[in-house]
């Protein structure tokens, strides 16, 4: 029960990073949508998750951990690029 909440926990914190990074991502207008759109559901699951599931079965997204170390990569190196804006 312990890893339940452990990924509850990931999902928001991993939908609230990239609800944040999206704009700063690096990436066309399309997939930062997309990428925002993507945290709102992470928040979205994380929130179900925590207050309104009543146990059986639930999904465990691997996308849950990569998708946001993919967003910060972008970031960063957005940021280091010559030429980018700040």
């Amino acid at each position: 029960m312990a890893w339940f909440w452990v990924y509850v926990v990931l999902l928001i914190v991993s939908g609230l990073v990239m609800v944040g990074l999206a704009p700063a991502s690096g990436q066309q207008t399309g997939w930062k949508i997309v990428s925002f759109l993507l945290g709102v559901f992470f928040i979205g699951y994380g929130g179900y998750l925590a207050f309104f599931f009543t146990g059986g079965q639930y999904r465990v997204v691997i996308y849950v951990f990569i998708l946001p170390i993919v967003l910060i990569y972008q970031a960063i190196t957005r940021r280091r690029r010559p030429g980018s804006r700040r």
